[in-house]
């Protein structure tokens, strides 16, 4: 597992059908305790953020790549910006071929989990289905 902040995690796994396993075992705890998710699914690369702004919105993304399958995902550096005192950071992950989960926070009063998009990418996932 590699992590790099503000919250991306890379999550390499053997094979397409682990990707898939894991991914909807996920999706199942998030449907339990009643959040909204989306699917997104991309044929070609996508970039993602995961971000944390003065607005209270922070966001987490887990990416699930199968090793043997040919799956890639790649971080870029992450980006600060000052906005009104507050630093602001950005990171993004480049999905060529794999399964990304974006959690969204609201950590206003009390923390909360907000949304949930999985996002697919690759003509491997084109067939994933909530």
């Amino acid at each position: 597992m590699i992590a790099a902040p503000p919250a991306i995690i890379i999550v390499p796994l053997a094979s397409k059908e682990q990707v898939l396993h894991t991914v909807n075992y996920v999706v199942s705890k998030i449907k339990q305790i009643g959040v909204g998710i989306r699917h997104v699914h991309s044929d070609g690369p996508i970039y993602i953020q995961s971000r944390n702004s003065k607005d209270g919105i922070m966001e987490r993304v887990d990416v699930y790549i199968a090793s043997a399958g040919g799956d890639f995902a790649n971080v870029l550096p992450v980006r600060e910006e000052i906005k009104e005192g507050f630093i602001e950071r950005t990171g993004i992950v480049h999905l060529v071929q794999g399964v990304a989960v974006v959690f969204r926070y609201k950590l206003a009063d009390e923390p909360q989990l907000e949304e949930v998009v999985i996002y697919t990418a690759g003509g491997n996932y084109r067939d994933f289905k909530l």
